[in-house]
């Protein structure tokens, strides 16, 4: 059965008579809970959209307390518009192939054949199929073999999400929040000890666990850190060049006789520790069962012999804090220069014509950071940024229903995130969504994309009407860290990281 909820976790597909009572156990949280004679819509969907991962199942009543069908997904694929009648596609977290289809239906199968018409009637492995109608005035359809329940009252459609927060990888964090939390110190020793399996052992009694490095045993802080859940994080991957990703937000590797560590992307270069120099603020890396110690804390390298350095594990069964996410208050930003980002180890996680239409899973495949930056440049030769605007991740893709108001956020910039209407910033709280932002005052200082339509667009500044555009590009970046909103600064600052000679 699932053992805990991560992108490491066995491809289990789909399950039966699973237990509600073992998602809450394990920190799902329930965004979801409708007869199936309700209309479920495309905002129902995006509600549950805000965790990396989601379990979505059928009970046969309310007071039932296992579902009969159900299968566990990565948000980002579950959610994502498939817009085809004939074929679901494979989720490897879960192990279901998915669909969804606005103005149709959304649903999983244990194969990729479906016949949606306009839910999916197939029947062969009709034990293994569940169909929700979706955006239509009909509720229904399937749990299994059990179909045609449109009107049914008493079968439930249920979605839950994960609770764990995203934190990915964190800066700057107070030892002494780890101990509020009820965490217990279970491994600290110099970067110059050689770390075993045996010391990574000993941490794995617990449901979660931050790793981290300080600058030395006395620092109240860790320079460098993670939390992960404990059996994704001690797992092996025998990869030299692909890291998991877990819930944390994190993404996690265990090479034994290797090393073992995490960055903030997929993306390794193990020899024998982490050599990758993209992202070093974002990398963590410790040689495992060797005779020597070392190796990195973010893009400070070397350290096999290093008697100062230290690397700490604390074990816990509370779910953890992340720390709080410093940006400075930037506001909107002009002819921002794209290098600036990417010195800064900042990654794109969109890139699009003003012409395509933007989705929520486009959103949610930017989450995972604790910062983002979105922003318009007016042709894909560009190397700046016409306007843009950096923001906290978790403020600036949250769900807001207002047409009229937009968010205070810590980059001085005003967010909304209206599904099915629109997506973007100002410089100030006055809007005017129809179903983008209309507002001309200060036109110059607003940005929005239409979002979860059939439609590109809208507007970049006072350029609108680009809903058919394909030469200005709507793009978005994701980060961890930005002290200055100056690009020459950051780009000083940026060349004082010098990184050390990689021989070991």
């Amino acid at each position: 059965m699932f053992g805990s909820f991560s992108a490491s976790v066995p491809s289990t597909g789909v399950v039966y008579n699973y237990l509600e009572s073992t998602l809450v156990q394990k920190g799902f949280v329930k965004c979801y809970d409708q007869p199936y004679s309700h209309y479920t819509s495309s905002a129902d969907l995006n509600a549950c959209a805000g965790s990396e991962f989601v379990f979505v199942g059928a009970k046969s009543s309310s007071n039932a307390n296992v579902f009969s069908i159900g299968a566990f997904g990565a948000s980002v694929n579950v959610f994502k518009n498939t817009y085809s009648t004939s074929q679901a596609y494979y989720d490897a977290v879960g192990g279901a192939y998915w669909y969804r289809y606005p103005g149709w239906s959304f649903g999983f199968a244990s194969s990729s054949s479906v016949n949606l018409n306009s839910c999916d009637y197939n029947n062969p492995d009709c034990s293994h199929r569940l169909c929700f109608h979706l955006d239509q005035n009909s509720g229904g359809y399937r749990a299994g073999c059990s179909v045609g329940l449109n009107g049914d009252s008493t079968w439930r459609k249920v979605i839950y999400k994960s609770s764990l927060p995203t934190c990915g990888v964190q800066y700057d964090y107070k030892e002494s929040d780890l101990i509020q939390k009820g965490y217990v110190k279970c491994y600290e020793q110099p970067y110059s000890h050689a770390t075993s399996s045996a010391s990574l052992a000993a941490c794995s009694g617990s449901e979660y666990v931050f790793v981290g490095a300080k600058t030395s045993i006395g620092a109240s802080s860790f320079a460098i850190g993670a939390f992960g859940v404990t059996s994704n994080v001690f797992k092996n991957t025998y990869e030299q060049t692909k890291a998991v990703l877990d819930a944390g937000g994190a993404y996690w590797y265990r090479y034994p006789g290797w090393s073992f560590g995490f960055a903030s992307s997929s993306t390794v270069n193990l020899n024998s520790c982490d050599y990758n120099n993209p992202d070093c603020a974002s990398r963590m890396c410790w040689h495992l069962d060797q005779y020597v110690g070392g190796y990195r804390a973010g893009c400070t390298v070397g350290l096999n012999s290093d008697s100062t350095w230290t690397k700490v594990i604390y074990s816990g069964k509370n779910l953890p804090t992340c720390s709080p996410v410093a940006v400075p208050s930037c506001g909107v930003l002009y002819n921002y220069p794209e290098n600036a980002l990417i010195q800064k180890s900042f990654t794109k996680c969109y890139d699009q014509p003003y012409s395509h239409a933007t989705t929520s899973a486009d959103l949610a495949n930017c989450m995972g950071s604790s910062l983002v930056f979105v922003g318009a440049k007016s042709s894909s030769g560009s190397n700046t940024f016409a306007l843009g605007a950096f923001g906290v991740s978790s403020n600036v893709l949250k769900t807001t229903s207002s047409a009229t108001q937009a968010s205070i956020d810590d980059g001085g910039a005003y967010w909304y995130r209206y599904p099915g209407w629109s997506f973007g910033f100002a410089s100030s709280s006055s809007l005017n969504l129809n179903s983008c932002d209309y507002n001309n005052q200060d036109c110059s200082h607003r940005l929005c994309f239409h979002l979860d339509q059939n439609v590109g667009g809208y507007r970049a500044g006072c350029s609108v009407g680009l809903n058919g555009d394909s030469t200005w590009r709507k793009v978005i970046y994701k980060g961890n860290y930005l002290n200055s909103c100056s690009p020459d600064i950051m780009a000083s600052v940026e060349s004082e990281h010098t990184t050390a000679s990689k021989g070991q």
